[in-house]
Order: C-alpha cells, then structure tokens, then sequence
C-alpha cells in the first residue's frame, strides 16, 4: 500500500520522493498538462521578447552592437546563472517542494520588468537596460527549476508523452 502525500510538489514526501499511489489517475494529468501551458507560454512570450526588444532598443538611441550586446545576456544568463540555480533548486526544500518557491518569486518578479520595459522614457537608456537585465536574471533563474519540474511531476514511464 502506497504512503499518502500532502506534499504539494511531491518531491518532499515520504518514499524518497515518490507517490506511487498519488501519481496516477487525471490530477496527474493536469498537473503535467498545467506545466506544459506553462513552458509553452514561457516560450511565446520569449519569442516575443526576442522579436520586440531590438525595436525599442533601437527606438532608445542604441546602436546594432548595443542592441545585440544587450540581447546576448539572456545567453550569457543561460550559460552562468541557470546551471547554478538548477543546482540550488536540487537542494531546496521548502514546504512547496524543490521548485515552486524559484516560479512564486520569479515569475511576477520577470512579469513587472517585461510589463514594464515598453514604457521606460526613451531618454532613460541605462534604467531601460536595467530592466532589461533584471528581467533576464529572473528568467533565467526561472528556466532552470519549471524544466526540472517535469520530471518531478512525471514518473518515468511517462515522461516521453509529457515532453509532448
């Protein structure tokens, strides 16, 4: 008979993280349904970002290179903070679990500054790339534990159909 879990993220309960009792059935389904819109939304709105933020660079004054200097730290967030928060979040343990505390603090934190980079004055060019930057530090720190999530809402058996 499988432990009962109240864990909401199931990596902190009882059985070395797994539910084996809790993990099928539809709840199942949706929770993993619920991180892929998810996933799927982070990556319109990136595609989004990547298409919108060189004209309102550009519309601030910075030249090409300023402009691909500033989109490139997404990448150069990707390569440094992601893997350090990725390992931060496998040790995080938190009544949340392992991973929603990084999406609780970072997705509105990122929301603000995307919401917010359109409507920085023009003349504001440093406080524009501040904005930038933050939302690009958030979101980075973000990636890392809603990918790592997939499998701690999946069993394994069914983890290629959750990929998508």
């Amino acid at each position: 008979m499988p432990v009962s879990c109240t864990a909401v993220a199931h990596d902190s309960c009882p059985g070395g993280g797994r539910c084996a009792g809790s993990w099928a059935g539809p709840s199942a389904i949706r929770r993993t349904r619920a991180h892929r819109s998810g996933l799927l939304r982070h990556q319109r709105l990136l595609g989004a970002y990547n298409a919108y933020l060189p004209f309102i660079l550009s519309g601030a004054g910075l030249s090409t290179t300023g402009i691909g200097a500033v989109m490139a730290l997404d990448n150069v967030f990707g390569l440094t903070v992601q893997p350090l928060i990725g390992m931060v979040s496998d040790h995080t343990m938190s009544p949340w679990g392992r991973r929603i505390p990084f999406a609780l603090f970072c997705a509105p934190v990122a929301a603000v500054a995307l919401a917010t980079m359109p409507f920085v004055p023009k003349s504001a060019v440093p406080g524009l790339i501040a904005v930038v930057v933050v939302y690009a530090l958030v979101m980075a720190m973000w990636r890392a534990p809603m990918v790592a999530l997939m499998p701690d809402l999946t069993e394994s058996a069914h983890r290629s159909r959750a990929n998508g």
